[in-house]
């Protein structure tokens, strides 16, 4: 998820760093949930409910989320529609230029 602050031209990210998750970490706790235990039948929406709510459980433990605060570079304040014609042209330049080669 991203939140984006236009006045500080800044935005907040959130993700996990999986690269750092151990599938035998992962599996192992998988095993010792609710979720590798043989229980009576349960009604699907009380599954997929658990199921939910177990993983992500598993995986706010072994990776939890982190929050950063980046630049926003998507759109400076100082670009506006005149800046983006001006590229534009310069391309369009660019690509004649190529072409007579």
């Amino acid at each position: 998820a991203v939140v984006s602050t236009q006045s500080t031209g800044k935005k907040v990210v959130t993700n996990r760093n999986m690269k750092d998750l151990s599938i035998e970490d992962l599996s192992t706790r998988i095993i010792e949930s609710p979720l590798g235990q043989v229980v009576r039948p349960r009604e699907l929406d009380e599954s997929v409910q658990l199921y939910n709510e177990t993983l992500q459980s598993i995986l706010d433990d072994l990776c939890p989320i982190e929050q950063r605060v980046i630049k926003d570079n998507d759109n400076p304040y100082w670009y506006n529609e005149e800046c983006a014609a001006s590229k534009r042209k310069r391309r369009k330049a660019e690509k004649k230029k190529k072409k007579k080669k």
